[in-house]
Formats: structure tokens, C-alpha cells, sequence
């Protein structure tokens, strides 16, 4: 199936007789000039009859063309105009992209006028020739408007010496633009940025001559990309709003007044919270629909030709637990291991529906809503059919067979639900992934699947790390606007446009990648190992070692293609030189030098971007591998013999040095790389730092203690080197320790007391190291607990799953409710511990939070162990 309506019109000669007297029927009386070319005809040949229609015939027949290029070496035939009524942010900004490029292809100079207000042209010949931009007058006067259909329609059509360009709406003129920039200039925009493009330079650009109808199989589709002006160039738009907006609609200022429709979250009234992850409030109670009705107008009046108004749940696992919710919630159930709240939610969807179409001023409208968390599961009722429920899943847990099985099914009973608009909500993540989470094939069965299913809007949240996520985002554009296409084929295309020569290698890096992906084990959940660094556990050092074989095949290649592109630069140059010595006896003609120097140029520049792709990727491929050089290190203390010996052994890793693993500014500097900000780092030094600390206190041998000050500073002479101060009446063999020798050199021909310093600078380095422990800080809490800031205090789950959950007096459980989980004390107390617990199951969240009071000035270690089989994505 195509899903552009595509039709190339050519002008045959024997046309060309008629085409010059059907214009005056069209447009009005014609010029002296033109009834000349009628042959004396003032009107229609009465065989051709009276009910002529323009519309029957093509409109490049309509009239000879005149000027037959729109573009020759470095001039432009002709402008690119805006709307004389005004052009809106996003036309104005497709013109400006259309010149930007056709500058860049074509090293020419295209102005952007106002088009003339000439509201009635006679004839095509009148309308001056160029590319017209937007929704303007003279597309409007010769009846060209972007195509009926649902989301953002747009056009590209040629009319005698003038190109249209309109859209349903800007963001739609802007996509069309960039299928102008694709379909006529040939530029293939592979990687986000000025240097992300591939085209061939060109000296002649013919007037196109085409009709485009954009009617992509996904009205609305849209992946996170991270660069606005690449989300632009890839086709995608703009989204309805369906997504978390039930906390803008039920306000304190709402609960105020209506009391009633606040949430009641484990025994108290939370009628202060609001945002999007405030509690869901009571939908149930009957007031909570014409409050959602009276947020829909108001929403609408602001935004007219919005198709619809958001009704999708907070991003919370806390719901209302009043009378009137429990009983409407019914027998408790479960779905994906969360409490199933669907009946109850999406009845109070439909009954909004239902009043949406019964109210003149919302009639037509529709109500969207996402399908997510504790709602995922389609209900046990028919939908109204204004009701657009977008579906959310990591599909790429598809690698899964029994998620996927799972999945599909989930997606079959939506589509069944009586609704005639509905989506899906995907999460393509990228940032903050330092590793490359690469999942062509399933994301290509995906779209295939939920295509066929009837899905009309698509979108992904992904925030790319550009090096792992570029091919990934493409193919989704591409699929996106049409899924019968072979992904193969299309990824094919891909490696060659955007590594040249490197293709074959680069192919087969992204192909590991997926392969890693697929094999990782363990459990499923959403955007698994989300800002959890045991990520890593999916891509140990022999897995980064064969992708980084693969990259530097691919940087060979390249290399190589960059040097026979030199070399041809320099022929040419050498050829140029000698052709300019003879110009003077008319011997020689440059022209075909001049295209060899071009084209060895156009080669010098490919190599140029292709190189800065790959080198991008290796830095990508570089942070990963530090990544998880800290992580297994540190893996590798937390879980030594608690002797001296194992600590120390441990200890020495090359791995600790924290501005090496980290480098938190350079990974959040730039927009393509993961940013590692808010990943919570278990870092077992603190509590190996008190182990050696101890022993070095008790050591008696000067010898033992310069071993373990040699280890220490190994581990920790960054982190001092950190601190701007020292005091004064530390020593030197303190100050020393900001260098790389603990032990200044002996004079020559001094006695060795070197034994007796290395024992001197221990004990002055005790205090700098233990004031060192904060650089690296204690176990950090591991998610955000959003919770904490709304509630004062907080119980178990849901308590009507019937559990006993309990925990030890003084500490805090944050948890979801889930159908097997097990939490209860435990006898066994590891490493002299005073208190220990029993964690078993499954479940979205399950935490224990405990506030300890620390005087000021001291220094406190808290330290808690761990063990058991945790599956990659937990903590």
C-alpha cells in the first residue's frame, strides 16, 4: 500500500495545441498575447462543450510552461513567498528551511517575499514563479488546500511555474517542507545537526513537477528526537493532548469547593496536592464529570481546533479510597502485577464521553486518555467511541516471547473496544542509558503489528544518545509514514547514506547491539534499569570489547575512503595547476577539472561527516566501557572477603578514579549523550575505606602501613586533589598526597629511613583521607520519592490485597501493591546486624526509608547489606 498519493504529470505535445485556450474559460478573459496563442479563438471550441471543468484535465496541461529550471548554477528562478495574510511561526519557518538547504545544495540565494496580494489571477502565467510557502493566497485562489483527513494533512503540488506547499496546520506545512527538502532536493537527514545531512551537490535543479498528497498511515506520530529541527526533517508532527492531566483538573482550589472529590490516601484527606503525580482524586463520586466538563470547555476556548481534551490519570499509584471508590472498584484484581483500576477509571471516561456528546459545544470533540500503570488492561465494558485511549508499554521487553504474546493480545482487546481512534505510547530510551539499548527488530514488529491492528497515533518518549539511537529513530520515520515497507531495506539505506564505506561494519555494530538486547535475561519491566546503573549487567567487557572490534573496522574503512578522497583531490588540484598554465594559449578547457575538484570536494566532506558520526560513537562506546569498568568494580568490593586482604585486593582497581568514570558535566553537556545526572551510584568504598581505616590504626609494621597508604591513594588522590585548601600545619608528607608519591625521593647518599616516613605520612594522611569519604558520599537513595513530598507519613500498599506486610519499627515502606509479593522480618541478621528483613516476589515498587538525625560536624556511616538473586532492572 502507498500512503503518499504521488502523481508525476507530464505534458504531452500533442496537449500542448488545446492547453493555451482553456485557461481563459478558468481564470476570465485572456490577454491580447494569449488569444494570440488560441489562434483567434476568443472562446471555448464548441467540441470541447460547455461544461468544461478545469478539474478533469491535469494542471500542468492547462498551459505551456515557460521556464523549464528552477534553479542553474547559483541562481534562482524565481522566490520563495509567504502569505500575504500573514504567515504563522511554522510556515515562516519551512520557508526559511527550504532556502537554508537549497543554499547548502545548490550555493544559491532564494528570497522570501510576501506574496502579491493579487487576490484573482487570469492565468497561471500571471502568478510570478517560485515556491509558495503556507497557506496562501494564491493557493487559495486556485483551490489548493491541504487534503481532508485525520491528523496533519499537507500537500505538494505544481501549478504552471509554481510550487504549493500547504498544510492543514504550521507544524503540517513544516512537515511538508521537509518531505520537499527529501523528495526534490534529495537531502537524507540521518543524524541531528547541520553535518547530520547526506545529498549531492548540483549545479541544475529542474521545476519539479509533482503532486503529493501527505496522508501518512500514522495521523499522529511523533518520537522524542531531542534536535526540534531533526524531528522536523524526519516527518514528525505534533500529538493530541492524551497524556497525565487528570492534576490540572482536579485542583485544591476544585477540592476547596467540592471537598468530596479530594482523594483519600491511606486513612486522610489529600485535598493540598495537585500536579501530575498528585493521587488519583474520587472519580466516582458524581460531581467529578461535570468538573471535567467545565476544564474541557475551558480548555477548548483557548484551543478551538484541538480534536480533543485529556483525561489521562496522574502518574501515580496512589488512588481515592473513599466509600464511594472502593465500592466501585469492586472485588480487587491485578494486571502486570499493579491493582486493576481500569473498570473503574474508564467508567467515569465514558460517562465524560457521553456528556461530551450530548453538549452542543463539545459535540465532535473527543476524549483521550492513557491506557497506563494501574489502567492498562482493556475493561470489561464497550468504550463510547469518542473515547481515544493510547496504550503505554516498553515494547522493547518484546525480546520477551511471553511479554509479547501478552502484549499483542492487550492490543487486540483495545482495538476491539468500540472506540474508533487509538494509539500507542512507546519508550525508545536513549538518555539516561549510557549503553547502547538497541531493539530494531521488535521495534519493526511493533509498528507492523499495531498498524495492522488500526493504531493512528504513535509516540515514543526516547531523549537519544545519538551514537546508539539514530538508527533506531529513523526507521520508526520511516514505517511511521509507512509500514508495508521492508525494514531491512530501509536500514540498509541508512548504513550507507550515513557511514559510506563504514556501512558493512556499522550494520553489523547495530545488529550486535539488538543481539545483546535479546539475550539479556532476566526480568521484564518498563524502561528496565531506568537511571540504575546495573544496566551494565546486560553489557559486560566482552560484549563492549566485540562492538568496539566492529567500530574500529568501520573507522578503518572510513579512514581509508577519506584518504583515496585526498588523493583525488590532489590529482585534480595538480591537473588544475597545469590546465591554468596553458590558459593562456587556449589549449586546455578547465570545465572537466573544475567537476573533478568538485567532486573530489563533495568526497572530502562526506568523509568529513562520516568521520565526526563515528568518532561520536566512539566516545558513546568509550563512556560505556568506563561505565561499567566502575560498575564491576565496585560490584567486586561490595562483594569481597571482609578481611584486610580481600578489602585491600579489591581496592586497587584502576577503575576508581571518579573524574574518569563519571564525568557528569561531559556526559550532560551535549544534547546526544546520556545524562547520568540522577542515576543513583551504590558505592561500597565508605564502608571498605572504615575496614583498611582500621586497620592502619592498628598496624605496627611501617611496612604494612605503607602498603595500605599506597593502596589508599590509588582510590582517593583524586578526590583529595579536589579540595582547593590545605591548612598549614598539615606536613608535607600530607601535601603529598595531591601528587602521585606518598614518600618524598630520598637525597642522594641519605640513610634509608624511608620505612619510617612511609609510617610518618600514614598517620598525617588518617584525617586527609577520612575527610575524603564525603567526595564519594554514602549509599544515595535510589529513586525519587515522590510520595515523601506529599504525605507526612505513609503505610504498606494496598491493604486489601490481604497481606500482612511487615516491617521493622521506625522505618517507612514505600510500596505498590502487588499480587505476590512477600516483605516480613527475617532471623537470620548478617554481619552483626541489629535488624533484618525478607524482600520475595515481584513488584512495581517495594522501598524502606528511614530518617536518621545526625549532629552537626559529625561524620556518620549507614550502611546496609544486601543479597539475593535480583534480576537486571531491580535494586
Amino acid at each position: 500500500m502507498s500512503f503518499f498519493r504521488r502523481k508525476i504529470l507530464r505534458v504531452p505535445a500533442a496537449i500542448l495545441g488545446i492547453s493555451a485556450f482553456l485557461v481563459p474559460a478558468v481564470f476570465g478573459a485572456g490577454t491580447a498575447a494569449e488569444k494570440s496563442a488560441l489562434g483567434g479563438f476568443e472562446t471555448l471550441p464548441a467540441a470541447l462543450g460547455g461544461d468544461f471543468s478545469l478539474g478533469e484535465i491535469d494542471p500542468f496541461e492547462v498551459e505551456p510552461i515557460p521556464v523549464r529550471v528552477l534553479a542553474r548554477k547559483g541562481r534562482f528562478e524565481g522566490k520563495i513567498f509567504i502569505s500575504a495574510a500573514g504567515a504563522e511561526d511554522g510556515e515562516l519557518s519551512a520557508a526559511f528551511d527550504i532556502a537554508k538547504w537549497l543554499g547548502r545544495v545548490m550555493e544559491i540565494s532564494a528570497e522570501i517575499p510576501v506574496e502579491t496580494e493579487d487576490p484573482a489571477p487570469r492565468s497561471l502565467a500571471e502568478i510570478p514563479p517560485g515556491i509558495y510557502v503556507g497557506n496562501t493566497r494564491a493557493a487559495a485562489a486556485l483551490g489548493i488546500f491541504a487534503p481532508a483527513g485525520e491528523g496533519e494533512t499537507s500537500l505538494i503540488e505544481t501549478r504552471g511555474n509554481a510550487v504549493f506547499i500547504v498544510g492543514k496546520t504550521p507544524a503540517a506545512v513544516q512537515s511538508a517542507a521537509a518531505q520537499f527538502l527529501r523528495e526534490v532536493l534529495g537531502i537524507s537527514f540521518v543524524w541531528p545537526g547541520d553535518d547530520g545531512a547526506e545529498w549531492t551537490s548540483r549545479d541544475e535543479l529542474e521545476f519539479p513537477r509533482v503532486r503529493l498528497e501527505m496522508l501518512p498511515a500514522f495521523p499522529w506520530r511523533l518520537i522524542g528526537c531531542g534536535n526540534d529541527e531533526w524531528r522536523v526533517h524526519l516527518g514528525f508532527g505534533t500529538l493530541p493532548r492524551f497524556s497525565h492531566n487528570l492534576g490540572s483538573i482536579f485542583t485544591p482550589e476544585l477540592y476547596e469547593k467540592q471537598p468530596q472529590l479530594a482523594p483519600i490516601v491511606h486513612g486522610v484527606r489529600r485535598e493540598k496536592i495537585a500536579g501530575w503525580r498528585a493521587p488519583q482524586p474520587n472519580l466516582a463520586d458524581t460531581a467529578a464529570v461535570p468538573a471535567a466538563v467545565a476544564a474541557a470547555k475551558e480548555f477548548f476556548a483557548e484551543n478551538p481546533d484541538a480534536p480533543m481534551f485529556s483525561l489521562g490519570i496522574n502518574d501515580s499509584t496512589n488512588w481515592d479510597e473513599s466509600a464511594d471508590s472502593a465500592d466501585a472498584y469492586g472485588t480487587l484484581t491485578y494486571y502486570r502485577n499493579l491493582p486493576n483500576r481500569s473498570d473503574y477509571y474508564f467508567k467515569f471516561v465514558n460517562r465524560t464521553a457521553e456528556a461530551f456528546a450530548a453538549d452542543a459545544a463539545l459535540a465532535g470533540k473527543s476524549v483521550g486518555a492513557i491506557a497506563y500503570l494501574a489502567v492498562q488492561q482493556a475493561p470489561s465494558f464497550p468504550l463510547r467511541e469518542n473515547v481515544v485511549p493510547v496504550l503505554c508499554a516498553d515494547r522493547s521487553m518484546w525480546v520477551f516471547p511471553e511479554f509479547k504474546i501478552e502484549d499483542k493480545e492487550l492490543i487486540r482487546r483495545w482495538a476491539a473496544s468500540g472506540v474508533r481512534t487509538w494509539g500507542v505510547y512507546d519508550y525508545y530510551y536513549g538518555s539516561p542509558f549510557v549503553f547502547p539499548r538497541v531493539f530494531l527488530e521488535e521495534e519493526a514488529e511493533a509498528i507492523k503489528f499495531v498498524y495492522g491492528a488500526g493504531a493512528k497515533i504513535f509516540y515514543a518518549e526516547c531523549g537519544p544518545v545519538t551514537a546508539f539511537d539514530a538508527p533506531k529513530i529513523w526507521l520508526a520515520a520511516e514505517l511511521l509514514r509507512n509500514p508495508d515497507a521492508d525494514p531491512a531495506e530501509i536500514l540498509e539505506n541508512y548504513y550507507e547514506k550515513t557511514f559510506g564505506e563504514a556501512a558493512s561494519a556499522m550494520k553489523r555494530f547495530y545488529e550486535y547491539c539488538g543481539e545483546i538486547w535479546k539475550e539479556q535475561g532476566g526480568q521484564i519491566r518498563w524502561i528496565k534499569a531506568w537511571n540504575n546503573e546495573n544496566a551494565a549487567e546486560i553489557f559486560p567487557a566482552e560484549k563492549l570489547r566485540t562492538l568496539a572490534a566492529l567500530l574500529n573496522e568501520a573507522v578503518s574503512s572510513a579512514r581509508n575512503a577519506a584518504d583515496r578522497a585526498a588523493g583525488m583531490r590532489a590529482d585534480a588540484q595538480n591537473v588544475f595547476a597545469g590546465t591554468t598554465a596553458q590558459k593562456g594559449s587556449g589549449n586546455a578547457d578547465s570545465a572537466g577539472v573544475d567537476a573533478q575538484l568538485a567532486a573530489a570536494d563533495y568526497e572530502l566532506a562526506r568523509s568529513r561527516r562520516i568521520t565526526a558520526r563515528l568518532a561520536e560513537i566512539a566516545d558513546a562506546l568509550r563512556r560505556a566501557e568506563k561505565f561499567s569498568q566502575s560498575y564491576f568494580a565496585r560490584k567486586q568490593l561490595a562483594q569481597a572477603p571482609e578481611t584486610f586482604a580481600g578489602t585491600l585486593n579489591a581496592l586497587l582497581s584502576t577503575a576508581w578514579r571518579s573524574e574518569e568514570i563519571f564525568d557528569r558535566d561531559a556526559f550532560t553537556a551535549h544534547s546526544g549523550r546520556a545524562n547520568i545526572e540522577k542515576i543513583a551510584f551504590a558505592d561500597p568504598r565508605p564502608a571498605a575505606l572504615s575496614r583498611v581505616l582500621e586497620f592502619l590504626k592498628n598496624a605496627t609494621a611501617a611496612d604494612e602501613k605503607m602498603q595500605v597508604d599506597r593502596a589508599l591513594e590509588r582510590v582517593f588522590a583524586s578526590a583529595v586533589r579536589s579540595r582547593t585548601e590545605f591548612p598549614e600545619e598539615k606536613s608535607a608528607a600530607a601535601h603529598s598526597v595531591a601528587g602521585t608519591n606518598f614518600v618524598d625521593a630520598e637525597p642522594a647518599g641519605a640513610p634509608d629511613n624511608s620505612l619510617a616516613r612511609a609510617h610518618d605520612a600514614a598517620d598525617a594522611r588518617l584525617r586527609l583521607i577520612a575527610e575524603a569519604v564525603p567526595f564519594f558520599d554514602a549509599e544515595p537513595s535510589f529513586r525519587e520519592n515522590f510520595e515523601a513530598e506529599n504525605f507526612a507519613a505513609f503505610a504498606p500498599g494496598d491493604w486489601r490485597a490481604g497481606k500482612t506486610l511487615t516491617f521493622p519499627s521506625g522505618w517507612r515502606p514505600i510500596l505498590s501493591a502487588a499480587e505476590n509479593l512477600e516483605f516480613g522480618a527475617s532471623e537470620n541478621a548478617p554481619h552483626g546486624g541489629k535488624t533484618a528483613l525478607r524482600v520475595a516476589g515481584r513488584a512495581e515498587r517495594a522501598e524502606l526509608v528511614r530518617t536518621f538525625s545526625c549532629p552537626a560536624g559529625e561524620k556518620v556511616l549507614a550502611q546496609v547489606y544486601a543479597r539475593g538473586r535480583v534480576s537486571c532492572g531491580s535494586i
